[in-house]
């Protein structure tokens, strides 16, 4: 699922940029006009490339989700695929249960892939440039 996802965002890059480009030639004022026709066609154009470059993101997030599933499940897969030889070659009970211990924590906990980063998955790009600012500044 992944590799559709990357053939989707370079599907899209692609077209955002042949698009943008297209967009602007076409959209483009008269020469020295600067009445609101010329405004509005300006407006439309942005308006246009941010769906373009919105469908970048999408796409791009849509990868990198994937692609961090895809991780999350073969790790589980592995650890799965263990669990019953590791288990049954330790003697000792208690061994054996804090074997079977982190094998099922293995399982079920939470995994960092480095693929997707929880924490500012809902930050805007304003607020990553603002408050570091803001932050920085209070403290001269």
């Amino acid at each position: 699922m992944a590799g559709r996802w990357f053939r989707a965002l370079i599907a899209a890059g692609v077209v955002a940029f042949v698009g943008g480009v297209v967009t602007f030639l076409v959209l483009r004022p008269d020469g020295g006009a600067d009445d609101a026709s010329d405004f509005a066609a300006l407006g439309l154009a942005v308006f246009i490339v941010g769906l373009l470059v919105f469908a970048i993101r999408v796409c791009a997030q849509n990868y990198r989700v994937n692609r961090h599933l895809q991780a999350v499940a073969s790790s589980k897969a592995a650890a799965l695929s263990t669990f019953r030889r590791l288990v049954s070659s330790v003697e000792e009970g208690e061994v054996r249960s804090a074997v079977a211990l982190a094998l099922a924590q293995a399982v079920f906990a939470t995994e960092e892939t480095g693929l997707v980063d929880s924490a500012g998955d809902h930050v805007t790009l304003v607020e990553r440039a603002v408050v570091p600012r803001l932050g920085g500044g209070g403290a001269s």
